[in-house]
Order: C-alpha cells, then sequence, then structure tokens
C-alpha cells in the first residue's frame, strides 16, 4: 500500500501517546487532574495534533488550532488545502518542534514558541514547499530557515491551540528574505555615517616597566582612548577569548605560541555588553599576563599587539515604537545588548589595531 510507511508512523505516535497519557495519569493521581502542569498539557496537544496530521484527520487537526486559522481554513478549498499551502506540512509532521521561547503567567505556562527548520532555495524563483530536510549537494543552493508557530492558551483551563500567519508558506520566506534586505540596506547607510567616530579612538597597549625576569610575571593594560568629542559604544569579548586576540612575536618576527589555556568556571566568563565611553576619556579594559598565555620561555626582545577583533565598535540605533526591525527575531540585531527595547548595537565593521609594544625578556640574575 502506498501510504503503509505513514500509517506505521501515525501508528507509532499514537502508541507513544497512549504511553505518555498513562503516565502523567499515574503520576498525577486519579483524583487529582489539577496535579498536571501547562506543560504536560501542552505536550500531549501537540502530540494530538500531530498524530491528527499523520492520519490525515484534517478537521481533527483544525480542532487543535486558534480561531483565526479555522476561519482561514474556511476560505480555501479543504482543510487538508490550507495545511499544505500555509505549513511546510511534510517536516511539521516528522520533525521533533523546536522551542524558541515560552511565555508563562502566574498559573503557569501560557505560550509556547516553536519552529520548523525548513530548506529553502537562495533563489526566490525556486521556491517551492520542501518536502525534505537539507541535504549535502543542497548547501549551496539552499539555506536553512525557521518556519514559526505558537501554541498557547489563554488562561489555565482552556485548551491549548497553535497559530501561526496564515499565508502560503513562500510568502512567509519571501517576506523575510525582502525584510533582511532593507536591514542590509539600512545598517550600511547607518555604518557609513558612524565611521568618523572612530578616526580619534585608539586601542592603546601599556605596560609599566621592561626588561622582565625569564619565567616572571609579564603584565599587559589593554585601554581604549576616545580622543574625539563624540561618546563612542563598543561590546567587549575579551574575557570569552581564549588569548585576547593578542599577537606575540620574537625578535625574528615569528609569533609566538600560545599556551593552552584552561577554561575558567562558566560564573567567571564575563561578556560586559554595551560600553559607553565619552569624549576625552579613556577606559581600562582589562589587564593580562603575557607569560601565562603564550610560552615566552627565552631571553631576547619581543614584540605585542592587540588585534581588537574582540573589541566590537559601533554606535546604537534608536527604532521608533512601530520599528519592524526593533524585535524582529529572524534578524540579529540586539546580539550585543542588555535587552534594550529601543535600541540596537550596529557594529562599525572594521576593527582598530592596538599600537605595537617592545620588551625585553633577561634571564634572571
Amino acid at each position: 500500500m502506498p501510504r503503509t510507511r505513514s500509517n506505521i508512523h501515525a501508528i507509532f505516535l499514537l502508541t507513544i501517546l497512549c504511553l505518555t497519557t498513562a503516565l502523567l495519569f499515574m503520576m498525577s493521581g486519579a483524583d487529582s487532574p489539577e496535579k498536571r502542569t501547562g506543560k504536560d498539557d501542552a505536550y500531549l496537544a501537540g502530540m494530538k495534533f500531530k498524530v491528527a496530521l499523520h492520519e490525515e484527520r484534517w478537521d481533527d487537526a483544525l480542532g487543535h488550532c486558534s480561531p483565526t486559522l479555522n476561519d482561514a481554513a474556511a476560505k480555501h478549498p479543504s482543510p487538508q488545502a490550507f495545511f499544505e499551502r500555509t505549513t511546510p506540512l511534510k517536516l511539521l509532521r516528522n520533525q521533533e518542534l523546536g522551542a524558541w521561547r515560552t511565555r508563562s503567567g502566574r498559573a503557569g505556562p501560557v505560550e509556547h514558541g516553536h519552529f520548523v527548520k525548513v530548506p529553502w532555495p537562495k533563489d526566490p524563483a525556486a521556491a517551492e514547499t520542501p518536502s525534505r530536510l537539507l541535504t549535502k549537494g543542497q548547501s549551496s543552493t539552499h539555506t536553512m530557515e525557521n518556519w514559526y508557530f505558537t501554541h498557547a492558551r489563554t488562561h489555565p483551563n482552556a485548551k491549548w491551540l497553535f497559530n501561526w500567519e496564515p499565508v502560503p508558506v513562500a510568502q512567509v520566506f519571501e517576506d523575510r528574505r525582502q525584510l533582511q534586505e532593507q536591514w542590509d540596506t539600512r545598517v550600511e547607510t547607518f555604518r557609513e555615517g558612524m565611521q568618523e567616530k572612530f578616526d580619534s579612538v585608539e586601542v592603546r597597549l601599556v605596560m609599566n616597566k621592561t626588561p622582565f625576569e625569564r619565567g616572571k610575571r609579564i603584565p599587559l593594560q589593554i585601554d581604549v582612548v576616545n580622543g574625539g568629542e563624540q561618546t563612542i559604544y563598543f561590546v567587549d569579548l575579551l574575557e570569552t577569548d581564549d588569548v585576547y586576540q593578542v599577537i606575540v612575536r620574537s625578535e625574528d618576527g615569528s609569533a609566538v605560541r600560545a599556551r593552552q589555556k584552561p577554561l575558567p568556571p562558566p560564573q567567571q566568563i564575563l561578556v560586559h555588553g554595551q560600553r559607553e565611553l565619552v569624549g576625552g576619556e579613556t577606559e581600562r579594559i582589562c589587564k593580562i599576563n603575557l607569560q601565562d598565555l603564550f610560552e615566552i620561555d627565552a631571553p631576547g626582545i619581543y614584540t605585542v599587539q592587540h588585534q581588537s577583533r574582540n573589541i566590537v565598535f559601533g554606535d546604537q540605533m534608536v527604532f521608533e515604537k512601530n520599528d519592524p526591525f526593533a524585535e524582529h527575531k529572524d534578524l540579529r540585531i540586539n546580539m550585543h545588548s542588555y535587552g534594550f527595547s529601543r535600541y540596537g548595537f550596529v557594529s562599525s565593521g572594521k576593527p582598530i589595531p592596538s599600537n605595537t609594544l617592545q620588551f625585553e625578556v633577561r634571564e634572571s640574575e
């Protein structure tokens, strides 16, 4: 039979659903349904929805969807046509649902955000509803996109219902592509206008003394100096980097080998987020010991420079209240911010290498 594999998959899902229901029932107590969590209810509802899709019980599947989706389905020739047109149906039925957010209220979860990974052609003219995951041969022609939907309830005793934008999948990804192009243009325009700010900005290395005794500490201070009049912004990622983007060279110009640096405990890995430096001021970024980071084991003359790729300079883009880019989940605008709602950090796209310092290492006396 042509649908044998699909039927077997549906039976397997139904078996898992029955076993999960029985287990939750025993764990929660037959007379105490209130002990079940919203997460349990949402999971069971999701399993029932997927089983209905597998068994092509389209009306039952719509029973797990929001009134908005039911109204949209009524405008299609059939519920099946609705699901085939507005969802990546085969992937929705077969993929484990990814989660990207959970919104909770006083009585527990009220909304789960999910996504399905969809391989989508980079050429819009070749777009079609996909039925399988990205293969090795598709990597140059396709990109992996997330198709988003939600699973929500209005109050603790309400039914969990799925919801998504009831438009063709191709339209969702094409709108997203156009939005990304608009954003890229906006960023480049904004980036061009900020470059002058950084003409007077310097990443400065400071050593208080030289020479150093072999095997002893070689302290190095890294400062950011704003020699201009305008306030600048930057993101300090140094403490997540193994070697701080510092390069040490010996007298013949060869790079000194970095030591294997043990990872610090998680609580010691700190990212400072956006930092502000007003005109005319200097801020110390960190102080490091080169002896701990590099195999500076022989006497001689050395040079050190910081490449500054982990000090990201940029500026804050201000978003108006209804700006479509302010909170768009597909555009990584606020990746370096601490929850700003009206500001997005845009990098200048150009690192600022530090000055080069020379120091000497001598044998111990």
